[in-house]
């Protein structure tokens, strides 16, 4: 059973995830799953500690948890170890979690119609907390925004339920931000939601 250990390995893992060193052998994207799983074990979630299979397969069963606990903060918080914010949303603009910046309700509900109708996320821009931003790229999958005037931008994907939003500041990585925030949608679609 891990003790003190945890926060220290998530530490590790969090600081090897993003760093550009990262071995090609064990994946970004590998560590990130680990992490998720590992920040279950320090909020005292002892089933993991026994459960046997991929990491894939312990991410699942956080879902599962999350599921019934109402616990989705884990996402939002390790979505955010490398950009400004991050937003899991409902098509209804109910927020499931939320780190850094929260957008507004309406502005989620436009973000919700984009979904349906990304073409008009081109013609009108997007606005996420008060900020403007324009739309550099949208397809059926996901948007990604440049905020006008610099200073970041925003990458926004989504699943049969949720909406995922990732914003990142001038100097973070773009493409972070938009494979975090696409694996993390295209997770939920997989896991029902």
């Amino acid at each position: 059973m891990l003790a003190a250990a945890p926060q220290r390995v998530c530490s590790f893992l969090a600081a090897l995830a993003l760093s550009a060193r990262c071995p090609l052998e064990f994946p970004r994207m590998t560590l990130w799953i680990l992490l998720s799983c590992l920040s279950v074990l320090i909020h005292g979630n002892d089933e993991l500690c026994e459960t046997t299979g991929d990491a894939s397969t312990l991410l699942q069963h956080d879902v599962n948890r999350s599921r019934q606990q109402g616990a989705w903060q884990d996402y939002c918080d390790n979505l955010a170890l490398s950009m400004r914010s991050a937003t899991i949303f409902g098509g209804n603009s109910n927020i499931w979690c939320t780190t850094g910046d929260t957008p507004k309700s309406e502005e989620m509900g436009v973000l919700s119609q984009y979904v349906e109708d990304f073409d008009a996320s081109r013609l009108f821009g997007l606005t996420i907390n008060g900020k403007p931003y324009m739309v550099i790229a949208a397809d059926r999958e996901h948007i990604a925004g440049k905020a006008k005037g610099g200073g970041g931008g925003c990458f926004i994907s989504w699943s049969t339920a949720a909406i995922v939003l990732g914003n990142y500041d001038e100097g973070e990585s773009p493409a972070d931000c938009r494979e975090k925030v696409k694996y993390m949608a295209d997770f939920l679609m997989s896991s029902g939601y």
